[in-house]
């Protein structure tokens, strides 16, 4: 299991790594092979089943998967040394990255993803969830010790 992280969201956060064109369980284990090798993670996964719901119980489950994922996928390229939007285009950068990659080029150019403003931190993120694709960068900074999001970009296929 991923160190300090819960059973079940560990499981999820794997699976839902198809979405960037990892097949598991197929893919899992040269997947944890290259995070091990390549990071230095000891990683493992058991898929877990059970009857009790894992998912948000006011929304659908991409509500709240979407965000752990990216948050999974940033973790993954800051333990790689790699900017965020480079880490994710590699990972997408095969026959199954179509509309996903399409998606986020086009947000990366959208925002002149790159450059810096003083004061303002970036992120990038990306999902996929009822045959729509979405890319989205957000410019946020901290106002009197809360955040403030200042601008959004968003790209989405939903053809």
């Amino acid at each position: 299991m991923l160190s300090g992280v819960h059973p079940l969201l560990t499981g999820e956060l794997l699976w839902r790594l198809d979405h960037y064109g990892i097949e598991l369980p197929k893919v899992a284990a040269p997947l944890m092979k290259y995070l091990e090798g390549k990071l230095g993670m000891k990683v493992e996964f058991t898929p877990v089943r059970s009857n009790m719901p894992v998912a948000s119980w006011r929304s659908v489950g991409n509500s709240i998967t979407g965000f752990l994922v990216e948050g999974f996928v940033d973790e993954l390229a800051r333990l790689g040394k790699q900017d965020p939007y480079e880490f994710r285009r590699r990972m997408l950068e095969n026959p199954n990255g179509g509309k996903a990659l399409r998606c986020l080029n086009a947000v990366a150019k959208l925002s002149n993803w790159g450059t810096r403003k003083a004061g303002i931190g970036r992120g990038i993120a990306r999902h996929f969830c009822f045959e729509s694709e979405v890319a989205q960068v957000a410019d946020v900074e901290i106002v009197d010790g809360r955040i403030k999001v200042r601008k959004v970009y968003a790209v989405v296929d939903c053809g």
